[in-house]
């Protein structure tokens, strides 16, 4: 679930007059539903990859549900590696199969 301001769904909303601004109205939430689910793992370098992951995302110009899919995706796959292996890995920009 997200929330944002009501003109926001872009990185590129940030350059118009009226973005994030107090007067626009109520602000704007959304669920993003997650289509992997992962049971037990390490949660290691999660946050970090998410993080990454949403901003990279972001600044490649997806939208907010977008990016927060692709930001899940990646924490889901990070989460089956034991401590920070996996997390190199994606850090490298090589995604292990394992």
């Amino acid at each position: 679930m997200y929330f944002a301001a009501p003109d926001f769904e872009r990185i590129d909303d940030m350059n118009r007059p009226c973005a994030l601004g107090s007067s626009v109205g109520p602000v704007r939430t959304a669920l993003v539903w997650m289509d992997l689910v992962v049971e037990g793992g390490d949660p290691t370098g999660c946050g970090d990859v998410w993080g990454s992951t949403y901003f990279s995302r972001l600044l490649a110009g997806d939208n907010l549900s977008v990016a927060i899919l692709a930001a899940n995706r990646a924490a889901a796959r990070n989460v089956e590696h034991r401590g920070a292996s996996g997390l190199s890995n994606h850090l490298r920009g090589r995604i292990s199969l394992t």
